[in-house]
């Protein structure tokens, strides 16, 4: 089952989009990239318009993968700046050594 992943703090968020297929990718992948995490939204902070973007981002995603129209972001990680108004994208490589997707 596809898993579309969305964050939000301060004033970004990203969002990707996971097949679980095997050849791409996995969230765990993903995760491993940012370390562990320092401050929680309480202590951090949220634009509330950023949680509302993502999450409509979010939803667009899940409607193209149930509908199988456009192009899923499977393999990349969009990412949006709330103080510019844009969007980076980026490609997510699969990591060999991943415990949840990697060759063991």
């Amino acid at each position: 089952m596809p898993l579309v992943s969305g964050a939000a703090i301060r004033f970004e968020g990203q969002v990707a989009s996971f097949s679980m297929q095997g050849g791409g990718a996995c969230y765990h992948c993903l995760s491993q990239l940012f370390g562990e995490q320092q401050l929680t939204c309480m202590e951090a902070g949220i634009l509330s318009p950023v949680v509302g973007i993502i999450g409509s981002m979010q939803a667009l995603e899940a409607v193209k993968i149930l509908a199988g129209v456009g192009t899923p972001l499977y393999g990349k990680l969009q990412l949006f700046d709330a103080l510019t108004g844009q969007w980076r994208e980026f490609s997510l490589n699969k990591d060999p050594l991943c415990n949840v997707c990697g060759a063991t």
